[in-house]
């Protein structure tokens, strides 16, 4: 029974990561996708792919220094000076933002406790949003 739920649960996670995996590589393949580069404080290398077409956008980082016991790297979306919570990320790699894109100005990269901030605490990258 263990073995079968296991199979399940990697199954489960293997399409996930599938997903994932698509959503990202869709907005960096769109026809209007829109690219800037920047440098967090802590080093790490950033890139943002956004596409007004599918509102979506991807952060990608190499050199992400590990965050640590108890942190988390955050992504946040800027909306008229307010800073939404945008997912998580703790290594190098790409991620899909959550929210919405479309109306942000900007992104930003912070240090939190673990699962995350509701309010920005830190501030190593905020890069304007390609147009």
């Amino acid at each position: 029974m263990w073995q079968a739920q296991s199979g399940q649960d990697l199954r489960r996670q293997a399409r996930q990561a599938q997903q994932q995996l698509d959503s990202v590589s869709a907005v960096l393949a769109a026809p209007d996708a829109r690219t800037v580069h920047g440098r967090a404080v802590n080093g790490a290398v950033t890139t943002v792919v956004a596409s007004a077409r599918q509102n979506k956008a991807v952060f990608t980082t190499v050199n992400l220094p590990a965050p640590g016991t108890g942190k988390t790297y955050q992504l946040w979306l800027e909306h008229d000076g307010t800073m939404r919570p945008a997912g998580l990320i703790d290594h190098d790699g790409s991620v899909l933002l959550t929210g919405d894109p479309a109306d942000a100005g900007a992104v930003g990269l912070t240090l939190e406790p673990a699962g995350g901030s509701p309010q920005p605490t830190t501030t190593l990258l905020v890069m304007t949003l390609p147009a």
